[in-house]
């Protein structure tokens, strides 16, 4: 976290908040990884799990034996109804009412913990947060296809974890929930960076990540035809504002099918998404960066086609509306880059490695500065660098 933060005296108060259902090995590893940092634990179980339960009674007498702080762990029942938004906003009542006083709700999910070499940044990230003028933070996220936070990496993706109990933020949407503020505008947020605070993520690994995807994609398929029937029903009232608003929730889901269509190696479709959220940011700006990760779609674009080398055009048409859309992204404009050299253009190709390189310098000196996650880092600047040098030894 950049440079708008100011240091306080005060120590927030933080609480953790899981949704389980029946993941008690991996549960216990993300109690651990939280359990001398927050001054309250509470578990959300959407189902009735005996191993979850075992687990908890243990951990609970060991929290009382050894926790550095006054942790209390609160357990509460909340029935699965496929709906992530319904049983989060439970969680947040059940916050308001058991812990009013907290500053700061962590939300993780049972397969998430955070890394071994971050984790004892949280207390100071959160009194810098605690002062500046923002309401949400999003930190990276690296799914691993493995139980450790050593094992491969599949992919880095950012999520919004940490909210500011005092901004009355609500979950909207069944799946890949999003936190909105109570008059319905996108929380003030923020970004930390790997280096400061890094979750590892599990439940991607190749034995469940196609389980959780059809899961996903269920749930997302109900809910674009719950907003197609009210937009039909809306435009038969003639009601415009009624169809604009269906049509905006249907939007919404885009991104989200996208990375689930990926998730399952369906790229056409994915792209098909991904192309379709996109096309909706070109054609109207207040859209382009509207919401916490509004580049997934680029993303899972750009992804998509490293499995589609001879998709040179479509290629480059991608990164040059990623640069359009997220100017600030250092990567995009090193995927462009990379692109024009691909298709022969040397000399465009050190031109926008350098634009790429200059991003990344004004990152780096006020990472606050921009609004969208940036995946970039020194071990990629090296080696973009290195290809700038070659390229311009060919011209």
């Amino acid at each position: 976290m950049g440079n708008q933060f100011q240091k306080s005296a005060s120590s927030p108060s933080l609480v953790a908040c899981y949704l389980v259902k029946d993941e008690a090995d991996e549960l216990r590893l993300s109690l651990d990884s939280v359990k001398d940092f927050v001054d309250d634990i509470f578990i959300i179980m959407t189902e009735k799990n005996d191993a979850v339960d075992a687990m908890l009674r243990d951990f609970g007498t060991e929290l009382n034996s050894f926790s550095k702080r006054d942790t209390g762990l609160t357990i509460r029942y909340f029935p699965w109804c496929d709906d992530f938004a319904a049983a989060r906003n439970f969680a947040l009542d059940l916050v308001d009412d058991c812990a009013p006083d907290s500053d700061w709700i962590i939300f993780l999910d049972a397969d998430e913990f955070f890394s071994p070499r971050t984790r004892q940044n949280l207390p100071q990230l959160a009194v810098k947060a605690t002062s500046a003028p923002i309401d949400l933070i999003a930190l990276p996220i690296d799914n691993v296809d493995g139980k450790g936070a050593d094992a491969p990496l599949l992919l880095r993706s950012f999520g919004s974890r940490l909210l500011r109990t005092s901004a009355g933020i609500r979950y909207e949407g069944a799946i890949h929930e999003s936190p909105m503020m109570p008059d319905g505008s996108f929380p003030r947020s923020a970004t930390v960076t790997a280096n400061e605070l890094l979750i590892i993520h599990t439940g991607y690994r190749s034995s469940v990540s196609e389980k959780k995807a059809r899961r996903n994609l269920s749930i997302l398929k109900d809910r674009l035809a719950a907003c197609q029937k009210d937009r039909d029903e809306a435009e038969a009232a003639g009601d415009k504002q009624g169809v604009q608003l269906a049509e905006l929730l249907a939007w919404q889901l885009y991104g989200y099918f996208a990375e689930t269509y990926e998730g399952l190696h369906d790229y056409a479709a994915a792209m098909n998404f991904a192309e379709a959220d996109l096309d909706v940011r070109r054609s109207i700006p207040e859209l382009a960066s509207n919401g916490t990760f509004s580049s997934r779609s680029a993303r899972v674009l750009i992804r998509c086609l490293n499995h589609f080398p001879q998709r040179l055009t479509d290629r480059l048409k991608v990164t040059e509306t990623a640069t359009l859309l997220f100017p600030q992204v250092p990567e995009f404009w090193a995927d462009r880059a990379v692109a024009l050299r691909a298709a022969g253009d040397v000399q465009m190709a050190v031109a926008y490695g350098e634009r790429a390189m200059a991003a990344w310098q004004e990152y780096k000196k006020n990472p606050d500065s921009c609004t969208e996650p940036v995946m970039f880092d020194e071990e990629l600047a090296k080696r973009l660098r290195d290809d700038i040098n070659s390229w311009r030894a060919e011209s």
